[in-house]
């Protein structure tokens, strides 16, 4: 990663441009901002150009990376960023013991593109995780062999996505795995396959939200909803 914390209760990263430069070639943990085991507060950073040059499908290149083995706990805030120019994901949260809390970030995909899935905001390994307030754009795989997302709940603990603005990704918002989800409030937009996808979760909360222009507005699959 450009800048890391290993190991720190409580580190602020306020207020930076994390510029990559497409520099990722040869790095396979290429990442702007990444976490290990920590907590604390990322906000109002820029973090472009998280990639590979040319922009390919190795599967590194990720804005914001928080990840913990040791159960924690440990609390991130994630506020006010804008990620950009990035390979495969904005940002990921991973790990038991992680509570994030992903609020006002604008995260920009590559648009409709051949090379690789990407996903705007991932939070995955049993993770528990407040997204609310974010703008998520342009994650799109022209390929059959998978599908992008604007938000991918991979495993997590409980979720929610609140009053986010969802548009234009394969799946607006993807959730399998969870111990409970609640979507409210959002606005979800010409989402290329769906608008929410949920499969295999526990107890699910689907209200207030505004669909429109997806192919489907919500599918579920083996889910408490």
């Amino acid at each position: 990663p450009i800048v890391y914390v290993h190991d720190t209760a409580d580190a602020s990263i306020v207020g930076f441009t994390i510029d990559g430069d497409g520099n990722g070639n040869g790095n396979y943990r290429f990442d702007g901002i990444g976490y290990f085991n920590a907590g604390g507060t990322i906000q109002g950073n820029t973090i472009q150009n998280i990639s590979d040059t040319p922009f390919s499908g190795t599967q590194h290149g990720v804005g914001i990376f928080v990840y913990a083995t040791d159960g924690g706990p440990h609390t991130i805030i994630i506020d006010g960023n804008v990620i950009e120019d990035y390979q495969k994901n904005g940002m990921t949260v991973a790990g038991n013991g992680v509570t994030a809390e992903i609020t006002d970030n604008t995260v920009t995909g590559a648009g409709p593109t051949a090379v690789l899935a990407q996903n705007g905001i991932q939070v995955s390994g049993g993770a528990d995780a407040l997204i609310q307030g974010n703008t998520v754009t342009g994650n799109v795989y022209t390929l059959p062999a998978a599908s992008s997302t604007g938000i991918l709940f991979f495993g997590p603990g409980d979720v929610e996505i609140v009053d986010n603005h969802l548009d234009g990704n394969d799946i607006n918002a993807y959730i399998t795995g969870a111990g409970t989800a609640e979507v409210t409030g959002n606005t979800i937009l010409n989402g290329i396959w769906d608008g929410v996808w949920i499969e295999n979760s526990g107890p699910t909360t689907i209200t207030g939200n505004t669909f429109s222009g997806n192919a489907e507005g919500v599918g579920l699959w083996n889910d408490m909803i």
